[in-house]
């Protein structure tokens, strides 16, 4: 549960409820900037503050800084001034209004704090509005439960789940563009498998004289199939480096261009995600079946059709 006030500076405080809140949100490190989630358990100590991007930038701090904030940030009549302590930067915090969503973005000017450090919640009146999270067990319908909180005062309570704005998300732009994506890799797989078949298939026919010298002499099929196996080999290694970097530097290029300026809660940043190595193993698994079946064709030629396209 939180709790913002607006203070004068235009910055506004918000107390969490440190222990329910870490109870029911999950862990999610890429909400700060500085710190981690843990961060937040440090919020029970006396002084101790996370504080946004903008407010860092405002009261010009950084980890582990402290600065003076008037005590009517408090409750308190504003004639004394409170030492915090800065233990994370967090660009905003889960639960704002539909998740991911947060209370103002890592542009606005806040300070969270635990509610043990107020000193008068009271004092803020019409301007300080209750947040109240809700965690849903395994199994349970979400959406009943929305809709049951939404009943209750409907005038007055604002109800978002968050399972219905992840799917609403995923139907939309955002998900049409992933499926998108998914295509273009299957496409991209089978292509660089089906070049990669075509070209081992065309060596092995221009090379069969060259395979009849190799049985004449008295090499076996199956070092035949090691060598096609081998070149190959060299090609896929060669085209996973040259792959891997290019993509990485490709990635790491149009994050840098296109979300410089980008105020998103959440930073763009460069993630070696499970996905990603299942698409490179896919790729490995295809070419390698593919290599491997047209190196037993080019090996199961009988002795005579060899020596006979050797000219022997």
């Amino acid at each position: 549960m939180a709790t913002p006030a607006a203070l004068e500076s235009g910055a506004q405080v918000v107390a969490l409820d440190t222990s329910a809140y870490l109870a029911v949100v999950p862990r999610d490190d890429s909400f700060f900037q500085k710190g981690t989630w843990d961060s937040l358990r440090q919020l029970g100590s006396p002084g101790a503050a996370v504080i946004t991007p903008a407010m860092a930038e405002w009261e010009g701090v950084s980890m582990g800084d402290s600065f003076l904030l008037e005590d009517a940030a408090f409750g308190g009549n504003g004639s004394s001034y409170v030492t915090l302590t800065v233990v994370g930067i967090a660009r905003a915090l889960p639960g704002g209004q539909e998740y991911p969503s947060s209370f103002g973005g890592s542009g606005a000017i806040i300070l969270f704090v635990d509610q043990r450090s107020l000193r008068n919640a009271t004092v803020f009146g019409e301007d300080a509005r209750a947040r109240v999270l809700v965690s849903v067990d395994a199994g349970a319908n979400a959406s009943a439960v929305g809709d049951t909180l939404r009943g209750l005062h409907p005038a007055e309570w604002y109800v978002s789940v968050a399972a219905e704005e992840l799917a609403h998300a995923t139907e939309g732009p955002s998900g049409a563009f992933l499926r998108l994506m998914a295509v273009q890799i299957a496409f991209a797989i089978l292509i660089v498998t089906a070049g990669l078949a075509l070209i081992l298939y065309a060596s092995t026919i221009e090379r069969a004289p060259e395979f009849a010298g190799m049985v004449a002499r008295g090499a076996s099929r199956r070092q035949i199939v090691s060598l096609l196996l081998g070149e190959t080999s060299v090609i896929l290694v060669l085209g996973l480096a040259i792959g891997v970097v290019v993509g990485v530097f490709a990635g790491w290029g149009l994050i840098e261009a296109f979300t410089r300026n980008d105020q998103s809660v959440i930073q763009a940043r460069l993630v070696f995600s499970w996905e990603g190595v299942a698409v490179v193993l896919a790729t490995v698994a295809s070419m390698v079946t593919a290599a491997t079946v047209i190196a037993e064709r080019a090996g199961r030629s009988s002795v005579a059709e060899l020596l006979r396209q050797r000219g022997g």
